[in-house]
């Protein structure tokens, strides 16, 4: 049976330098093949420096230390995530932020630049990932538990290189649902109310 994704607020006061956000979407299961638009639009959202929302919240604003995206998928469940840590002061700013950046992806969608460096910028982690001996165990061992052989590099990447504007569209409807966003906090909080109006 699958887990139920329930949508929630959770709040934990602790007395640090950083505030740390995370939001949440439900999402694809391990195995299932969207997750491959997923990570196409993970990365052009907010996995690395030249993401939308590192950009947007790090070198533009200079609200955060740091801000990602990233994808966790496990049998029958998965979660779609966006993570930030920030002082107290930028805290509202930087998540009202964070915010209008998925409500922009949600209303205009991604160009074919952004397909097309995402993309690219995927191939090349997992060929050089591919060098590291240590990372190639750990990705043939999950290979072969998930789909009982071990996968060519060259496969991996003509899976990638399918993605396209339609699957990236089809993906964000999917899974950056506003009803469905949860959000955890950690830190010296703002009232409650705060963190519930994030909430799209």
């Amino acid at each position: 049976m699958s887990p139920i994704y329930t949508k929630s607020v959770a709040l934990k006061e602790k007395d640090i330098e950083q505030n740390h956000i995370c939001f949440a979407f439900p999402a694809y299961a391990r195995g299932d093949a969207r997750n491959r638009a997923l990570l196409v639009l993970n990365s052009i959202l907010g996995d690395g420096m030249s993401s939308r929302l590192f950009q947007r919240l790090r070198e533009e604003l200079g609200l955060v230390y740091t801000v990602s995206s990233f994808i966790t998928a496990h049998d029958g469940a998965g979660l779609f995530m966006i993570y930030s840590a920030q002082q107290k002061s930028a805290e509202e700013q930087a998540a009202a932020v964070i915010i209008e950046e998925l409500r922009k992806l949600k209303n205009e969608g991604i160009t074919d630049d952004d397909l097309l460096l995402a993309r690219e910028q995927i191939k090349t982690g997992l060929v050089t990932g591919f060098e590291s001996t240590y990372s190639r165990m750990g990705f043939n061992a999950r290979d072969y538990m998930q789909y009982g052989r071990i996968r060519p590099v060259e496969e991996l990447t003509a899976e990638i290189d399918a993605v396209d504007q339609g699957a990236i569209a089809a993906v964000i409807d999917e899974v950056i649902v506003g009803e469905k966003l949860s959000v955890s906090v950690v830190g010296r909080l703002s009232d409650d109310g705060f963190y519930r109006r994030l909430l799209m």
